[in-house]
């Protein structure tokens, strides 16, 4: 009888184990993974509320972005490579790209301002950093996040051409070809052609604002005008 009660006792345990694994721990997991998917979508919303729609998605721009590496990483095999960031706008998109990247390279950075606070370029260009080192004999690559009339790329590419670099390429994520001026601008890789829009995420900007989305949109009317 005493066996039994230990065999009884030891069962219903097990029962209650089980019900603690399968039930209990499984609903409270749901719960907290719920509560934590709650607080993510509200911290998206807080990014992202003023975006009217979004135009390249996460994936789009992770797999474009990698083919894109991969197709550099074969063109410039066998070559000294410095890839030059123009900063701000460019730096999530040259991150994800020299990631992606198959060969060496070394990296530099400028920064040129046509923009300010509005939302169309300026037209002139303001070198707000310069290179941190001789680009001589170097084949350069330039990365920005955009390229729309052509004006700035087109004075930074003869500029570096004057300092005896091996080679000058142009880079960019989105090409916003109807608002290209400087139709002799050639234009090397180009990830996406990008509609007639003010587009933000992914690094770029909105007077500062909207850098960190991980996707690129355009703004709602009202949040600019």
């Amino acid at each position: 009888m005493a066996e039994m009660d230990v065999e009884l006792e030891q069962g219903l345990k097990q029962v209650a184990d089980l019900i603690q694994r399968k039930v209990i721990e499984p609903s409270k997991r749901r719960e907290a993974e719920e509560t934590e998917l709650s607080e993510e979508m509200k911290l998206q919303h807080a990014w992202s509320c003023n975006i009217e729609r979004v135009i390249f998605t996460e994936a789009q721009l992770k797999k474009k972005v990698k083919e894109m590496a991969i197709q550099i990483s074969k063109d410039f095999e066998g070559k000294q490579l410095l890839a030059v960031g123009i900063l701000t706008g460019a730096v999530c998109f040259m991150t994800d790209l020299l990631k992606n990247m198959l060969i060496p390279y070394q990296i530099d950075f400028m920064s040129l301002s046509s923009y300010g606070k509005g939302t169309t370029s300026s037209g002139s260009v303001n070198v707000k950093q310069d290179l941190s080192f001789d680009p001589a004999g170097k084949h350069v690559l330039i990365i920005e996040d955009l390229i729309d009339t052509g004006n700035t790329l087109k004075w930074l590419k003869s500029y570096l051409m004057t300092k005896n670099c091996a080679s000058v390429k142009l880079c960019t994520l989105l090409d916003k070809k109807a608002r290209r001026t400087e139709t002799d601008v050639a234009v090397d890789y180009v990830g996406f052609t990008c509609p007639d829009e003010f587009v933000v995420g992914y690094g770029m900007d909105f007077a500062e604002n909207y850098r960190c989305l991980p996707f690129v949109g355009c703004l709602k009317p009202e949040a600019y005008q």
